[in-house]
């Protein structure tokens, strides 16, 4: 199964076996998934609150979907301080965020996450413990329709003293309780980074 967010509403690829372990009913349901051109699901986006794709070749199916678009590799974090009561959270343009970048160019994904949390929060005692999951989301860049593909991993911590990397527009980086995380940050933040910190 793939979950896509296009315009922050998701796009769902997935088998018929999969389809009833999907919960959220005010999705719109496509069963001719290899006959829709990217610029219909585009369109379709403008009225509906996501859509399903039911396939009998998912993986096909994802490939005819991305089949114009632009891939960029990215990983990041998913942190919690050592006693796993609060998760480190950015700021970015208006938005709460988790910390992710690019992958450079022969970097593993795994060192990618490691440095992407170091610059922009100014960790130092970080370590990786599992991968969580990976996500999927497209967005205009200079005229071309990217897919930001993102691999997340479980991170733990010091409750260190954070510096958010300026550069890069993050303007805070904090911990926050886990009891509150969803009251701070569900009216500012995008259902992707929502959806991660509610793994």
């Amino acid at each position: 199964m793939y979950k896509i967010y296009i315009n922050e509403e998701p796009l769902i690829i997935c088998s018929e076996q999969e389809f009833p372990n999907i919960q959220n009913n005010s999705y719109s349901i496509s069963y001719e998934s290899d006959r829709l051109s990217f610029n219909e699901l585009l369109k379709k986006f403008s009225t509906d609150n996501g859509l399903i794709l039911v396939s009998n070749d998912v993986e096909n199916t994802f490939l005819h979907f991305s089949k114009n678009l632009t891939l960029i590799e990215a990983a990041g974090g998913l942190i919690f301080n050592t006693e796993r009561t609060k998760i480190l959270m950015i700021y970015r343009r208006g938005k709460w965020d988790l910390p992710k970048g690019k992958i450079d160019e022969a970097e593993s994904i795994k060192k990618a996450a490691w440095r992407e949390v170091a610059e922009e929060c100014g960790l130092k005692t970080h370590r990786i413990e599992d991968h969580l999951c990976d996500t999927y989301h497209v967005y205009e860049h200079k005229g071309k329709l990217i897919l930001k593909k993102t691999y997340w991993y479980i991170m733990t911590a010091e409750e260190e003293v954070l510096t958010p990397q300026a550069e890069e527009d993050i303007t805070k980086a904090i911990w926050i309780p886990i009891e509150e995380i969803e009251n701070t940050i569900k009216e500012e933040t995008y259902p992707l980074i929502l959806s991660i910190v509610n793994c």
